[in-house]
C-alpha cells in the first residue's frame, strides 16, 4: 500500500493519534543500538592496545614488546572485553548510564591488570614486563576508557536528537488502558519514537480492509515494534491481531498491566507449567541459595555478638532493675515473616504502670520527651542500646540482623488498612536494623506520609536483599547510632 493511503480515513474500529514528535523523522534511516553496542566493544580493545603501544611510542618511536609483555597484553585484553560483557556495559539499555560505565570500566580494568601481572608473578616472570611500561599501558588504557564513554554519551544524545537510534513503535489499544499506556511511552521512555496510537474496538470484529489497512501503516511507516495495550480478558482480540502481525517483521509485545493511573504489573519472566507458558509476575525474595546463606549469616553473627555483648548486656539488665520496677526485659507481640506472631526482646524502657497494655485497641508511638520513658531508657532508646536483646530473636530465627522493622500487632492492623502494599513488608524476615532506619526513616510517626516513605525503602530492600547489602546496612548503622537524634 502507498503511504498516502495511509492519510486516508482509518476503517472502522480504528483511529490515528500521530505523534506529535515526529518532526520529520520518518524518512530517516535508524541506527541500530545493538550496532552502536558492538562499535563500542571494538573500541574498547583498541583502546587497550592503543593504551599498551603510546609509551613505547613515547619513548622508543616505535613498538616493541617481549614475549611475555605480548602475552600479558593478550590476557589482560582478552579477560578484560568479557568482563566488561559480564558486567553489563554493552547492553542497550546502559548506553546512557555514564558514571556507572565509567566506574565498572576503570574498576574491571584495574582488575584485569593486577591478576595479569599477578599471575605472572606467580609464574616468576614478571621481570621480564618493564615495569614503567605496564604502569603507563594502565593509565594511559584507563584514560581511553573514560574518554570514550564520554564521547559515548554525547554520540547517543545527539543520534536521538536526530531520530536515531529510537525504537518505532505502534501502540494498539482501547479506552483508558490503552491512553495510559501511550502517555507512559511518550512521558517514560526515551528510547521510543511513538507512530502512532490505534484505538480498537473490542466489540467489533477485525475485517479484511482493517487488516490491509494496518498493513500498510506498518509499511509505510516502517514500524518495528507494536505494543498491544488491551485488558487480560480480550485474548481472542490480541489473538487476532497476531495473526495479522504475523506476516509483518515487527515485535510484538502485550502490556496487560498498566491502567490509567500508570501502575504496571510486575512482570518478572516467562515459566511454564504442564507445557504452556505462564507470566511470572512475583518472585521469592531469597530462593533456595540467598535463604541459606542469609540464614548463615545471622545464626552465626548473631551468636557471635550475642556472646561478645553479654557484659554489656548484664549491665544493662543490672541498671533497670537497680533504677525502676519491673522486669528487665520488655516483651511485645510483633508480626514476623508470612504475617506470623511472635514475641519481640527489648530492654524495658518504661515505666511498669506505663506500658501499652495488651487490651489497648492501638499502640501509640513513642513521642519525643514521651513521659512514660524513664531516664535510663531515655539513653537506651537515643543509643539503639534497648534493641539489644533481638539478638536472641536473631538466634531463635524469629528475625534476621537486617530487614524491615517489626511493627507492633495493633501497628499491623492499622496500616495495613491505609496503605495497600504495607504487608509485602512480611515477604522476608524483620530485622533489628533496616534499609528504612539508616535511610533516616525512624522516630516518631506523625502522619501517613512517614509511614509510606518507611514502606517504599522497605520494600527497596526486599528487592536488592543480599548478603553484601545487608553487610552495608549494618556498617552504616554503626555510624548511625552514634550520631542519629530521631530515636528517642
Amino acid at each position: 500500500m502507498a503511504p498516502r493511503a495511509i492519510d486516508a480515513a482509518a476503517p472502522d474500529g480504528f483511529r490515528i493519534l500521530p505523534d506529535s514528535r515526529l518532526r520529520g523523522r520518518l524518512g530517516r534511516r535508524l541506527l541500530s543500538p545493538v550496532l552502536l553496542t558492538h562499535l563500542l566493544r571494538f573500541a574498547d580493545l583498541l583502546a587497550i592496545f592503543a593504551g599498551a603501544l603510546i609509551v613505547p611510542f613515547v619513548r622508543e618511536g616505535a613498538p616493541s614488546f617481549v614475549a611475555t609483555e605480548a602475552f600479558l597484553l593478550l590476557g589482560v585484553a582478552l579477560f578484560a572485553s568479557n568482563a566488561f560483557s559480564l558486567a553489563g556495559l554493552y547492553a542497550e539499555d546502559q548506553l546512557r548510564r555514564t558514571g556507572r560505565q565509567i566506574r565498572y570500566a576503570l574498576a574491571l580494568w584495574t582488575l584485569a591488570m593486577v591478576l595479569g601481572v599477578a599471575i605472572l608473578f606467580l609464574a616468576k616472570v614478571s621481570t621480564d614486563v618493564s615495569r614503567v611500561w605496564a604502569f603507563g599501558w594502565f593509565l594511559s588504557t584507563a584514560a581511553l576508557l573514560v574518554l570514550i564513554r564520554l564521547a559515548l554519551t554525547r554520540a547517543v544524545a545527539a543520534l536521538k536528537e536526530a531520530g536515531f537510534l529510537l525504537r518505532r513503535v505502534l501502540v494498539v489499544g482501547n479506552g483508558t488502558h490503552g491512553h495510559a499506556t501511550l502517555e507512559r511511552l511518550r512521558k517514560h521512555d526515551q528510547d521510543t519514537l511513538v507512530l502512532g496510537y490505534l484505538e480498537t474496538d473490542l466489540d467489533a470484529p477485525l475485517g479484511p480492509d482493517q487488516g490491509r489497512w494496518l498493513s500498510g501503516f506498518l509499511q509505510a511507516r516502517r514500524v518495528e515494534h507494536v505494543v498491544i495495550a488491551l485488558p487480560w480478558s480480550a485474548t481472542e482480540r490480541v489473538a487476532s491481531l497476531l495473526g495479522k502481525l504475523r506476516r509483518h517483521p515487527v515485535s510484538v509485545s502485550f502490556l496487560p498491566g498498566i491502567d490509567a493511573n500508570g501502575r504496571a504489573l510486575p512482570l518478572r519472566g516467562i515459566t511454564t507449567y504442564a507445557d504452556s507458558p505462564a507470566l511470572r509476575l512475583l518472585d521469592r525474595p531469597l530462593d533456595e541459595r540467598k535463604y541459606l546463606l542469609k540464614s548463615l549469616e545471622d545464626r552465626i553473627l548473631g551468636s557471635l555478638l550475642l556472646v561478645a555483648i553479654s557484659p554489656l548486656l548484664l549491665a544493662i539488665a543490672i541498671a533497670i532493675k537497680l533504677t525502676s520496677k519491673g522486669p528487665v526485659f520488655f516483651r511485645q507481640a510483633r508480626v514476623g515473616f508470612h504475617g506470623q506472631q511472635f514475641r519481640v526482646f527489648k530492654f524495658r524502657s518504661m515505666y511498669t504502670d506505663l506500658c501499652d497494655r495488651p487490651d489497648q485497641g492501638f499502640v501509640a508511638h513513642t513521642s519525643k520527651n514521651d513521659p512514660r520513658v524513664t531516664p535510663l531508657g531515655a539513653f537506651l532508646r537515643r543509643t539503639s542500646l534497648d534493641e539489644l536483646p533481638q539478638l536472641i530473636n536473631v538466634v531463635l530465627g524469629d528475625m534476621s540482623l537486617v530487614g524491615p522493622r517489626p511493627h507492633a500487632v495493633a501497628h499491623d492492623d492499622h496500616y495495613s488498612v491505609l496503605i495497600d502494599e504495607y504487608l509485602s513488608r512480611h515477604r522476608v524476615k524483620p530485622g533489628i536494623t533496616g534499609w528504612a532506619q539508616v535511610n533516616g526513616a525512624r522516630g516518631e510517626i506523625s502522619d501517613l506520609t512517614q509511614m509510606e516513605q518507611r514502606i517504599r525503602y522497605d520494600l527497596e530492600y526486599i528487592e536488592r536483599c543480599s548478603v553484601g547489602f545487608d553487610l552495608w546496612i549494618m556498617l552504616r548503622t554503626v555510624g548511625l547510632v552514634a550520631s542519629d537524634s530521631k530515636a528517642y
